[in-house]
């Protein structure tokens, strides 16, 4: 038991990637399961993993996008939102943006402010890793990328090693769906 919940001897398997190879391109790692060579190289070796992220193959690639940029991006979100609001009031105390008085209430409001707080969170959510330093961010281990998938020697020994990978994990993500608890792979 223990061989299989230790990298002791197979150091070399202990691969994570950065947060990046899963949000890039709307998520593209996650278009197929298909790994290769190429694939296998966007992780490198590492000591210690961030997040161990589960998910399922047969989920769309956009829902796990969209779970993982609401996950690692909508603090930022909110923080550039709430900016946007004290701008666009600040620029209404003065009298520097139209308002509109609504039918329902005596009060004026800014017109900018409800015209681009949920285009900036959503904008944010989505493509809020550009605006961080290229390999920022946790470190994450998603089977296509930090598992051998060309060689299948080393794809038995790192399929091997899963209960090693969680071990050194600090997180576990689910992304979870309906068809979760039905794959064997998953449960």
């Amino acid at each position: 038991v223990q061989e299989l919940l230790s990298f002791d001897g197979a150091e070399s398997l202990l691969r994570a990637a950065p947060l990046d190879v899963l949000l890039t391109g709307g998520g593209r790692i996650f278009s197929s399961s298909v790994g290769t060579e190429a694939t296998y190289s966007l992780s490198c070796e590492t000591d210690r993993i961030g997040y161990f992220v589960s998910h399922n193959w047969a989920v769309q690639r956009a829902v796990k996008f969209l779970a993982l940029a609401f996950k690692f991006n909508m603090v930022e979100a909110l923080i550039a939102a709430a900016a946007v609001w004290i701008l666009c009031f600040a620029l209404a105390l003065f009298g520097l943006q139209p308002t509109f008085t609504s039918v329902d209430s005596d009060y004026n409001t800014a017109v900018a402010g409800r015209l681009l707080l949920v285009p900036v969170v959503v904008v944010v959510v989505c493509f809020g890793r550009f605006f961080h330093r290229a390999g920022s961010g946790p470190s994450i281990f998603l089977d296509k990328v930090c598992i051998h998938q060309a060689d299948s020697g080393l794809q038995q020994a790192g399929i091997r090693k899963l209960g090693a990978f969680l071990r050194v994990s600090d997180r576990m993500l689910v992304l979870y769906s309906s068809v979760y608890l039905k794959r064997l792979w998953t449960v």
